[in-house]
């Protein structure tokens, strides 16, 4: 019988078991020392590298797709930007950043070294339309990009009306508001 599609041309591994490897690691945080510890007692001798180079492989497969949602967000009326800091293995054991952009269409994420604007900056470029930030300072151009309008958070601004429920009852009002 005909084997199940490969990955790539002349590799021994299918577009299955990338998924599989990449769902372990990413989805179940598996890492892939373990997930090659637990193939060596199923008697397959498969170094890290290999996994990961197969987790490489199917993104570079997979790319298209979420250049699409990019895509897609980007033609939306409204869309949402927001930047997490994630730990990332590098010399300085420093901060990269996860980059995410969503609407009702979908959302896109985009790992960054940096935390810098030019960023968002980047990733938005082609749209036009509500963009929703939080306060963060690299997100100022946008008061000042053609054919955006820039909407701050409310999610944000809501906490610092929570916190003064304590000395102010009324706030409670604008939380109602808000909710």
């Amino acid at each position: 019988a005909k084997g199940a599609p490969k990955l790539i041309p002349g590799s021994k591994f299918s577009i299955q078991i990338a998924t599989e490897i990449a769902c372990d690691k990413f989805q179940h945080h598996i890492p892939l020392e373990r997930q090659r510890q637990k193939m060596k007692n199923a008697l397959l001798n498969v170094s890290v590298k290999t996994l990961f180079s197969l987790t490489q492989h199917l993104y570079n497969l997979l790319y298209p797709l979420n250049e699409m949602n990019r895509l897609d967000i980007i033609d939306g009326e409204c869309t949402c930007i927001d930047e997490s800091p994630v730990p990332f293995y590098n010399p300085n054991k420093s901060l990269g950043y996860v980059w995410s952009m969503s609407n009702n269409v979908g959302a896109y994420y985009q790992f960054e070294a940096t935390r810098s604007g030019s960023v968002a900056k980047e990733m938005l470029s082609g749209f036009h339309g509500i963009a929703i930030t939080d306060g963060y300072d690299g997100y100022n151009f946008l008061n000042h990009a053609e054919g955006i309008v820039h909407a701050y958070c409310w999610s944000h601004m809501r906490r610092y009306f929570f916190d003064a429920m304590s000395e102010k009852g009324h706030a409670g009002e604008v939380i109602d508001h808000i909710d």
